[in-house]
């Protein structure tokens, strides 16, 4: 059985649920909010109801409080995550998720890094990249050697 990807399923991120309360926006599949009751919780919309989620808080370094989501397995996480098979939102490891890069060999990380790098440069595997605007000169031949770099890497580790 293949195990799910952290990119097919949705995302709660708690940091995004606070700035946009900041903001005085509300996210479309929030439900209620509110951290100033005695128990602060976080409602969810989901197909068959609502999802109350516990928020925990701890003193943060320097001043103010830093916010935690509550997985039902008792995690205290940032962000929850629901799969497409699933009906609620829980941890990574209650779902048992990784991530894409988790499943690349040797070859793939390297050319995904390499891909990364040259669409950072403004670039694509066939297209030269140009200097990006407000990019210094410097910086953009750096870049361009690194992804020169990783893309023989990548086709020394082919040819092998």
């Amino acid at each position: 059985m293949r195990r799910m990807l952290i990119e097919e399923c949705y995302a709660v991120s708690l940091h995004r649920v606070l700035a946009a309360h900041r903001r005085g926006r509300m996210m479309p599949f929030v439900a209620g909010f509110s951290l100033q009751s005695t128990r602060p919780s976080l409602q969810l919309r989901l197909d068959d109801g609502i999802q109350d989620i516990c928020l925990l808080s701890t003193p943060h370094n320097f001043r103010g409080t830093r916010w935690y989501l509550r997985c039902e397995c008792g995690a205290r996480v940032f962000t929850l995550y629901r799969s497409l098979k699933s009906s609620k939102y829980r941890c990574r490891r209650c779902h048992a998720l990784r991530y894409r890069s988790e499943n690349l060999s040797r070859l793939g990380r390297l050319e995904h890094r390499a891909t990364q790098l040259a669409r950072r440069i403004g670039g694509t595997l066939l297209r030269e990249p140009t200097r990006p605007k407000g990019m210094r000169h410097a910086t953009f031949l750096h870049r361009r050697e690194t992804v020169d770099r990783l893309n023989m890497r990548a086709l020394a580790h082919r040819l092998r």
